[in-house]
C-alpha cells in the first residue's frame, strides 16, 4: 500500500548571500509531516540583476544552508525561553561597561531592516556599527562620494572601453557573464594587475603599490566604465587614485565598485555618518583592554581578518556577543550566542553593489523576523526605544531617498560637487623592506565565498611557469612558504599560471600572510627518501 505522506511548503523569495553582486533566488521549503523540511531552490528568472543565473556557489545554496542554519529551535518569533535568556546576558554585559568600551561590528551580512534596527542599539549606547570598510572612506575623504556606483550591471554590456580592476572569475562570477556581453559588442576590456584574464583584450602590468598616475593605458574617458572593488583588504590609494583620475566630472567616466557582501552596500550607506573603528583598531582594543564587550551582528571576524591569531585576541575580551544566522567558526568562541533565522528565511531588503535595492520576502501569513525581533529586546532591555518593523522600513527608505522598493530601478545617487583630495597612505605590507631572504610576494586574491566557511579545493597557490622553473619547483610535489620574518610555515599545493614572476596568489587566508600582500620565501618542499 501506498502511504501518503502530507506536507506543506514555503516559497522564499530572496538574495543569494555569497556575495555583494545580489543575484535573486527562489528557495522552496519543503516540510513532510514528521520529517526534517528539505530545501530545494528555483531559479529567478525575473531578477533584474542576474536573469536565473547562479555562480557555483549559489546554485549549492540548499546545501549550504542545510550545513550552517541552526535547526534546533522554532523561530515564529524569535523570542522563546532561550533566546530570552540569551538576549538578558548580552544586555547586562552591554550596560556593565561604559560606551567607549563597546564595539558593535554589522559587515553586511544582514537585511537593512537588522542593520537599522542594529545602528538604534548604538544610539542608545551612544556607540557606533562598524562595518569594517570606513577605514577607505575615512583615508580617501570626500571621495567617497563616488563610490556608490553611477553604472548599473546593464549598461556595462553597452560600454565601448572597460577597465578592470578585479578578477571577475574568482571574485564576482556573475560579472564575468556581463563583461562576456559586452566583449561581444566590441567592446574593449583592459586588466590592470598581474595576471593575464583571458576575457581581457589587454592585459596591463600593475603593481599592488604601484601609483596609477604612473600607469600610461590608464587614460578614462566619457566611454569608460572603471570597475574595481572596496573590501576589508582594499588599498584606499588605489581607490583614491581611480576617482581623481577619472573624476566624472570631469572625464565623465562611469565609476563601479563592487562588496564583498551581501549588503556591504546597504549597512555602509546606512552607517556613513557614523565614526567607525577599523577591525585594526577593535582588536588593538581588545588587546589593550579599552574593548571589554564585542557585539558581532551576522559577521565572523576570524573568517575575515588575515590575523592568524585573531581567534586568540576575541577570546581575551571580556564578553563576545555574537548573533548569527548561520554557524561559523566566532559562534564557537562566543560567551553570549544568539541563534537568529537563516538568511533566506528574512523579510527586508539589500542592497547590491550596483546600488538597487532589492526586496526579501515569504509566502508565511507571519514573516518571522527573528533577528529584528531580538534586536529590539536588547534595545529594549537597556532601556532604549525600540522601533516597529513598518517604522524602521520608512526609516531607510528615507535613508535612500525613495517612497517605494522598486527592484527594477536604481535609486538616483546624490553626487555633490567637491574638491579633490590627493591621499599620501600606502598599502601595507606583511614585513620589512629590508628582511632578508625573501624572493616573492605573496597576494591574497579575495574570494568571498570562502568567508562563508565552505570547504573547497582553494587550499594552493598560483604562480608563473618562469617562476616555477626558476624555483626549482618539482612538477606533481609541493611547496613550502614562509614569511619573511620565518615564524609561520605552510606547505601548499601549486599550480601554473599566466601571470608575472616573482609573485604567488591565494583565493585562501594563508597564515603566513598578515597583510593583503606579503613578502615570502618559496622554495621546493624537500623529498622524503622512502625506506
Amino acid at each position: 500500500m501506498t502511504k501518503t505522506i502530507k506536507f506543506s511548503e514555503n516559497v522564499y523569495t530572496t538574495v543569494c548571500p555569497g556575495c555583494g553582486f545580489g543575484c535573486g533566488v527562489y528557495l522552496r521549503e519543503l516540510m513532510p509531516e514528521g520529517e526534517n523540511h528539505i530545501l530545494n531552490i528555483d531559479y529567478r528568472k525575473p531578477s533584474p540583476v542576474n536573469e536565473g543565473k547562479l555562480c557555483r556557489f549559489g546554485v549549492k545554496l540548499p546545501e549550504y544552508f542545510e550545513q550552517t542554519e541552526y535547526n534546533s529551535d522554532s523561530f515564529e518569533t524569535g523570542l522563546n525561553e532561550k533566546h530570552m535568556e540569551a538576549i538578558k546576558k548580552a544586555a547586562d554585559a552591554l550596560k556593565g561597561v561604559k560606551s567607549s568600551e563597546i564595539a558593535l561590528v554589522s559587515a553586511g551580512n544582514t537585511t537593512n531592516e537588522e542593520h537599522m534596527a542594529f545602528i538604534n542599539l548604538g544610539k542608545t549606547l551612544n556607540t557606533p556599527v562598524n562595518t569594517c570598510v570606513n577605514h577607505v572612506y575615512k583615508d580617501i575623504g570626500k571621495l567617497h562620494v563616488y563610490t556608490s556606483g553611477n553604472v548599473s550591471y546593464s549598461e556595462i554590456e553597452n560600454a565601448k572601453k572597460i577597465y578592470l580592476f578585479v578578477n571577475p572569475y574568482v571574485s564576482y562570477p556573475l560579472l564575468t557573464r556581463r563583461l562576456v556581453h559586452a566583449k561581444r559588442k566590441g567592446a574593449e576590456i583592459v586588466y590592470f594587475g598581474l595576471k593575464k584574464l583571458p576575457i581581457a583584450c589587454k592585459n596591463v602590468k600593475t603593481k599592488p603599490c604601484e601609483s596609477l598616475y604612473e600607469v600610461d593605458e590608464f587614460k578614462p574617458d566619457s566611454e569608460t566604465v572603471i570597475i574595481s572593488d572596496i573590501t576589508p583588504y582594499t588599498n584606499s590609494k588605489r581607490i583614491s587614485e581611480i576617482v581623481e583620475i577619472a573624476n566624472p566630472e570631469k572625464t565623465e567616466a562611469k565609476l563601479l565598485f563592487m562588496k564583498p557582501f551581501v549588503n556591504s552596500t546597504g549597512a555602509g550607506h546606512l552607517s556613513r555618518h557614523s565614526k567607525q573603528k577599523t577591525i585594526q583598531n577593535i582588536i588593538k582594543g581588545i588587546e589593550d583592554g579599552t574593548i571589554r564587550v564585542l557585539f558581532c551582528l551576522d559577521t565572523d571576524i576570524i573568517n575575515m581578518c588575515l590575523n592568524p591569531e585573531v581567534e586568540n585576541v576575541l577570546k581575551k575580551v571580556e564578553t563576545l556577543i555574537v548573533m548569527s544566522s548561520t554557524i561559523t567558526p566566532i559562534c564557537e568562541i562566543a560567551d553570549v550566542l544568539i541563534e537568529t533565522e537563516p538568511f533566506y528565511k528574512k523579510e527586508g531588503t539589500v542592497v547590491n553593489s550596483e546600488r538597487r535595492i532589492i526586496p526579501m520576502s515569504s509566502t508565511l501569513d507571519n514573516p518571522i523576523r527573528a533577528g529584528f525581533n531580538q534586536i529590539n529586546e536588547i534595545i529594549k532591555a537597556v532601556g532604549g526605544n525600540a522601533k516597529s518593523f513598518e517604522d524602521t522600513k520608512e526609516e531607510i527608505l528615507s535613508e535612500f531617498g525613495i517612497e517605494k522598493v522598486d527592484e527594477f530601478k536604481i535609486p538616483e545617487v546624490s553626487i555633490k560637487k567637491y574638491d579633490v583630495e590627493k591621499v599620501s597612505d600606502k598599502l601595507e605590507v606583511c614585513c620589512p623592506a629590508d628582511e632578508p631572504d625573501t624572493n616573492a610576494k605573496f597576494i591574497y586574491e579575495l574570494n568571498p565565498f570562502m568567508w562563508h566557511n565552505r570547504k573547497d579545493e582553494n587550499d594552493y597557490i598560483e604562480i608563473s611557469p618562469e617562476f616555477i622553473s626558476e624555483i626549482k619547483l618539482i612538477k606533481g610535489h609541493t611547496a613550502d612558504i614562509n614569511c619573511a620574518c620565518k615564524s609561520i610555515n605552510k606547505t601548499l599545493r601549486y599550480k601554473p599560471t599566466d601571470m608575472e614572476n616573482g609573485y604567488i596568489f591565494s583565493q585562501k587566508k594563508q597564515p603566513f600572510a598578515k597583510a593583503p600582500v606579503a613578502k615570502v620565501n618559496i622554495k621546493p618542499t624537500p623529498l622524503v627518501k622512502k625506506q
